[in-house]
């Protein structure tokens, strides 16, 4: 769910290729093969939330659908930040 939700988030802002979503993803600091991005990628697209740009299919880009999932992800992550920052907090306390 992360990669996906990373690899939304990267294509709102643009389209692009494995490569620059490769880039993107090691600067969240997660280092990703061309092979999970692109079995993402496939996936995504399967689902409609992506898909290649007729011109150079070898790029993708967010589609409607795509946009109303990262809506989703961000509440999702929003919501799991809350959750940890809550978790850690007591366990600091436990410690």
């Amino acid at each position: 769910m992360l990669l996906e939700a990373c690899l939304l988030l990267l294509l709102n802002k643009a389209s692009a290729d494995v490569e620059l979503l490769m880039q993107g993803m090691a600067e969240f600091g997660r280092a990703v093969t061309s092979r999970r991005t692109a079995g993402a990628l496939g996936a995504l697209t399967r689902s409609g939330l992506v898909r290649p740009l007729p011109a150079a299919p070898e790029r993708y880009e967010l589609t409607a659908a795509g946009r109303a999932e990262l809506h989703q992800c961000a509440e999702s992550l929003t919501n799991l930040r809350l959750v940890i920052e809550e978790f850690l907090s007591r366990w600091r306390r436990a410690g």
